[in-house]
């Protein structure tokens, strides 16, 4: 006895039958794809939130860094404005203060990189930091 290749078997469906088949299909692809829309909708980032006022009220406190180049206690030494607030531009109202958050580093300042920053007030950070030249400083850069 031979093995005999069986031709798959297909049911009949209607016109009506396949369109609304397709219906279904379709309605339940807009409702993954709203709720993909809802999923994805992002809050502005701790950062966005912070300005110039914010960061001044927190000199003289203590900053935990962890990142690229290591650990280190900073604390916020000063908030040196850089200029005029900028838009947003989110086609809203808004707009950034344009500022830097420069830390006291306890000897050598961190290398330059990405690091997250704790503090009691501000909670956690996710900032670039860069050394001040000739100084054991580092500066946040907001623009």
């Amino acid at each position: 006895m031979a093995n005999e290749a069986q031709e798959p078997k297909y049911d009949k469906v209607t016109f009506e039958q396949a369109e609304a088949a397709c219906r279904q299909a379709a309605a339940a692809a807009d409702e993954r794809e709203e709720a993909a829309i809802e999923w994805a909708k992002v809050e502005p980032s701790p950062v966005q939130k912070l300005d110039e006022a914010t960061f001044s009220k927190c000199v003289g406190q203590s900053f935990e860094a962890e990142g690229e180049g290591g650990k280190a206690t900073l604390v916020l030494a000063e908030v040196v404005p850089m200029g005029e607030a900028v838009d947003l531009g989110t086609g809203g109202p808004g707009t950034q203060s344009q500022f830097s958050a420069v830390f006291n580093c306890p000897g050598e300042p961190l290398p330059e990189g990405l690091y997250t920053l704790r503090n009691d007030d501000l909670g956690e950070l996710h900032l670039r930091l860069e050394p001040v030249a000739g100084s054991s400083q580092v500066e946040a850069v907001f623009s």
